[in-house]
């Protein structure tokens, strides 16, 4: 599988950390992080075979010695910089139960 051209700053680095916020999953490396979002179909095999639904768009497969990652119908986002501590995201995640309007609208003005 040929690889994303933004997903070539991870190649031959290790997985330091995954969180996972709403429909979100991190993949924290090195020298950066992985942000996938699932959307509404969005899906994640590990170590399975393509699936047979040949519906789905695979996104990424990635590789880490004898595991395999694949994602299907989500959406990847690369990005270099330190990722905010998981604490001081949930505040701003409609879903959690640590959500805080006041907080997210504020984060939203500043963005």
């Amino acid at each position: 599988t040929q690889c994303p051209a933004e997903l070539l700053v991870l190649v031959g680095q290790v997985i330091a950390a995954v969180c996972c916020l709403g429909k979100q999953l991190f993949l924290t490396f090195p020298r950066g992080y992985l942000r996938v979002h699932f959307g509404m179909n969005g899906t994640t095999r590990v170590n399975a075979p393509m699936p047979p639904d040949r519906d789905r768009r695979l996104a990424a497969e990635m590789h880490f010695g004898a595991v395999c990652l694949r994602f299907y119908d989500c959406t990847l986002a690369v990005a270099t910089r330190p990722l905010a501590p998981l604490d001081d995201r949930k505040p701003l995640d409609f879903c959690s139960d640590m959500y805080d309007a006041a907080r997210s609208f504020a984060a939203v003005r500043r963005a």
